[in-house]
């Protein structure tokens, strides 16, 4: 693994990164497109970790936030009205008990 590629938001990596690595300094964590090999240098210089371990920690850093970004939930994208809800569990009924 030779390449770094930063996709999603880099503010949520960055703080990922940061909670997990208190090492690390905001301007360890400075991104500039173009410049991937230099953020990979602060965090080795940081971590003391081999150039593919830091692209590997970026990597699950990014996955992770992709899951908390676009969590799945049981009533996204349903349609459906506040009649839908059940009043004492605010949660929606099943399609066979609507009113």
């Amino acid at each position: 693994m030779d390449t770094l590629r930063i996709e999603g938001n880099w503010n949520i990596i960055k703080g990922k990164l940061k909670k997990q690595y208190a090492a690390l300094t905001d301007n360890d964590l400075v991104y500039v497109e173009g410049k991937e090999d230099e953020l990979i240098g602060r965090i080795q210089r940081a971590l003391g970790r081999t150039r593919d371990a830091v692209i590997s920690l970026i990597d699950d850093a990014t996955r992770s936030s992709d899951r908390v970004e676009n969590p799945v939930t049981p009533d996204r994208d349903i349609e459906g009205s506040e009649d839908d809800l059940d009043e004492t569990t605010r949660q929606r009924r099943p399609v066979d008990q609507k009113r």
